[in-house]
């Protein structure tokens, strides 16, 4: 009976034994892989930060585009208000370039009138002074 405990217990102990040495195997095992999956996490969190980066220098880019069609959009504004001005003021001096010309005109004919007004006053003096 003695013999069997001893054989029991060197079973108990071979098994024990490898049972140890298959857990220590599956703990390193699973520790590597730990590390494994610590180090790819460390590298998707610099690369979700580069990508974060990259996305709020592309958001800067994109509002200062937004900020320079805002002003191109108003320099256009300005621009067809300048235009518009500048046709109301073309048409003004076209008005009055030929009112003055028709003043001109009337200014000139109410002249030839005057002058030959004079012409026919001196001629009727004239002869008079000759009769």
């Amino acid at each position: 009976e003695k013999e069997g405990l001893l054989n029991d217990q060197r079973r108990y102990d071979s098994m024990r034994g490898n049972l140890e040495s298959m857990f220590q195997t599956k703990h390193t095992s699973t520790e590597q892989k730990l590390m494994e999956v610590r180090s790819r996490k460390g590298e998707c969190r610099d690369r979700l930060e580069h990508y974060r980066e990259e996305l709020v220098r592309i958001m800067n880019c994109i509002k200062s585009e937004n900020a320079s069609i805002n002003a191109l959009n108003a320099i256009e504004s300005e621009v067809l208000a300048i235009q518009q001005d500048n046709a109301r003021v073309k048409a003004a001096v076209s008005s009055s370039l030929q009112e003055l010309k028709t003043g001109q005109a009337l200014l000139s004919k109410d002249l030839s009138a005057k002058i030959r007004a004079v012409e026919l006053a001196l001629a009727r003096g004239a002869n008079i002074l000759d009769a």
